[in-house]
């Protein structure tokens, strides 16, 4: 008797629960336009069987993923590598094809590719760059400086200060002097002195005084007066 024919063969592969390794970057993983590529084009990198359902995820997580990854080896039929799969009954598959010939795009299928990386940042320097301080001038002092200024601040004025100086101004003040000075002046004054001076004018007086110079002695004198007097008593 001949024996028992063996059963046949399915289409459908078994599924192989992968262990998910995160990318190191979403941003490095993008989608290729649907049904159009057959494997990942020269400018990017092939996703490769450790990473793809985690690549799927990172470019796909809105969608409804199983949470595991096809493997097959299929030839002239799908694309080659990583790919998303899209069954007619609105199911989704995660596939990752091993075959690295008779790759074929496939409408139902979806290429995931990995973005090659950008060259190395230059690394920061230790040292910050300088900038320029700004001008910061002194601010003035509160007390007088004991050196005189190089220029002075102010114009000088013709008009007389408030306080006496120690030298003499070249121009007369326009009133008197609130204290008396200590030294003569070098010319006669037009008003008398408030206080009489100790010793007699060294010049006479045109016009006789209109009074005695000295009221007379209550009481005589012990002895006569040296000299006599210029009119008779």
């Amino acid at each position: 008797q001949a024996p028992p024919p063996t059963k046949a063969p399915t289409n459908a592969p078994t599924p192989v629960v992968p262990t998910i390794t995160p990318p190191t970057s979403p941003s490095n993983y993008y989608l290729l336009e649907k049904g159009v590529a057959s494997e990942c084009p020269s400018a990017a990198d092939a996703v490769i069987e450790e990473e793809c359902l985690a690549a799927a995820y990172s470019v796909g997580g809105q969608l409804n993923l199983p949470d595991w990854l096809n493997v097959i080896d299929f030839q002239n039929f799908v694309p080659c590598g990583c790919f998303l799969w899209f069954n007619d009954d609105g199911s989704m598959l995660v596939d990752y094809n091993t075959a690295t010939t008779g790759c074929v795009a496939e409408p139902r299928a979806q290429m995931i590719c990995k973005s090659q990386a950008p060259p190395p940042t230059k690394a920061p320097t230790n040292a910050p760059t300088p900038l320029p301080t700004p001008l910061v001038t002194s601010p003035p002092t509160k007390s007088p400086s004991t050196s005189p200024t190089l220029s002075p601040l102010q114009a000088s004025t013709n008009d007389p200060t408030g306080l006496s100086t120690s030298a003499p101004t070249n121009v007369p003040t326009k009133g008197s002097s609130v204290a008396p000075t200590q030294l003569p002046t070098s010319s006669t004054t037009q008003a008398p002195t408030v206080v009489p001076t100790k010793k007699p004018t060294h010049l006479p007086t045109n016009a006789p005084t209109v009074s005695s110079t000295a009221s007379p002695t209550a009481s005589p004198t012990a002895s006569p007066t040296a000299s006599l007097t210029a009119t008779p008593t």
